[in-house]
């Protein structure tokens, strides 16, 4: 599943990232037609009605998923976690201009999360678990700093084994059409072409669920969305 020798899968995806940081919103939206927003939206509602106080996001990027899980009403601590400054940047810039207090930006380690175990309500992870060095090191971890009985929320684009025809449709748009989005736009075709590469070769939803429960996460529901490119994943700690 990883073609990198160890740490040099790091090295490349903070490199890259760093590149594409100023115009990464922008391609987000016009890859997943605006619709990334709408998945994000789908599980914070399924936070809502919990009364979290905490949530860590992590690999939180220009953190997106961070100012979702803000907004909800009963939450009084976001920490969003990321190791490549320049997107962080773009978060804590973006952050100012939300007037909220709430938020807090840190870099760090999705493979050597920087808290106690047993802190957050919630973690998430939105479109990074194909970025790690290792998925399986990172759900341990975020299983760690979890609460009993809190949530975890996986959101990626992950392998579909099976695809029907419209789904053959998505899957061209995704490796021949992206990469020329990508240049176009973020003027670096490297990056997006390793995005549509990075997830045939990943494991697929049932695949990281596994993985999940292997990590003490029970109660795991997937919910797919853009026509089975996109997996929702959510479950909660023993």
């Amino acid at each position: 599943m990883n073609e990198f020798e160890k740490n040099q899968k790091a090295h490349f995806v903070s490199n890259m990232f760093s590149r594409i940081a100023r115009k990464y919103d922008l391609l987000n939206t016009v890859i997943s037609l605006g619709m990334h927003h709408q998945w994000r939206k789908y599980a914070i509602r399924k936070m809502e009605k919990k009364n979290y106080i905490s949530s860590l996001d992590v690999a939180c990027g220009t953190g997106d998923f961070s100012f979702s899980l803000s907004k909800i009403n009963s939450m009084e601590t976001v920490v969003g976690l990321d190791f490549v400054k320049p997107m962080l940047q773009i978060a804590k810039n973006k952050s100012t201009q939300s007037n909220t207090d709430k938020l807090t930006f840190v870099l760090g380690d999705a493979l050597e999360l920087p808290f106690k175990t047993n802190t957050f309500d919630c973690v998430t992870t939105g479109f990074a678990m194909r970025n790690y060095e290792s998925a399986e090191i990172a759900i341990q971890e975020m299983s760690r700093i979890l609460k009993p009985s809190g949530t975890i929320i996986i959101l990626d684009m992950l392998p579909n084994r099976a695809p029907n025809i419209l789904q053959r449709l998505a899957l061209w748009y995704f490796n021949k059409v992206i990469p020329i989005l990508g240049t176009i736009f973020a003027r670096d075709k490297e990056a997006y072409t390793y995005l549509p590469n990075s997830v045939t070769k990943f494991y697929d939803s049932n695949e990281i669920k596994i993985m999940m429960e292997s990590k003490g996460i029970k109660d795991i529901t997937i919910k797919k969305f853009g026509l089975g490119l996109v997996s929702l994943l959510i479950g909660s700690k023993n």
